[in-house]
């Protein structure tokens, strides 16, 4: 699956999101301008390098404050991470994040997702919707009945 910043040609750049939860680099060093054409730019901050201690610098002083910093500079700040059940620095980062949108893969039983819920609560993370991805199109579509006269 691609990443993001290769999508967006940044994926040999070492500066990004692990760099700045390090206090290696500062926000502004971090962030880079996506020419969307006329006056629109998206802002991107790539993953960067592979750390150690994952848990331990997303989940630090150091990224909670990157992040407040983060949403006095722009409109709005999306974190793209790994799937939360099975990653502990989505974890450690959920709970610098005033919400979230939970993507889900068609097919996944309803224990699993409460049980996310249950633990985006724990970290004081409001749930604002769901996506459900691989959704197919294997099913004929169906369509509303016209309402009745």
């Amino acid at each position: 699956m691609q990443r993001l910043s290769e999508l967006f040609g940044l994926a040999r750049e070492a500066r990004g999101l692990t760099a700045l939860a390090a206090q290696h680099a500062t926000v502004d060093e971090c962030t880079y301008s996506v020419d969307l054409g006329g006056d629109n730019a998206l802002w991107l901050m790539p993953a960067g390098a592979a750390v150690g201690n994952v848990p331990g610098v997303f989940g630090s002083a150091a990224m909670a404050k990157a992040l407040v910093e983060m949403r006095t500079k722009y409109d709005m700040v999306i974190v793209d991470s790994s799937p939360l059940v099975s990653s502990p620095d989505a974890a450690a980062m959920a709970r610098h994040c005033g919400a979230a949108l939970v993507v889900t893969r068609r097919g996944t039983t309803l224990g699993p997702l409460r049980r996310l819920v249950q633990q985006l609560d724990l970290y004081s993370v409001t749930v604002v919707g769901h996506v459900f991805t691989f959704s197919g199109t294997s099913r004929p579509a169906r369509r509303a009945a016209a309402p009745q006269a």
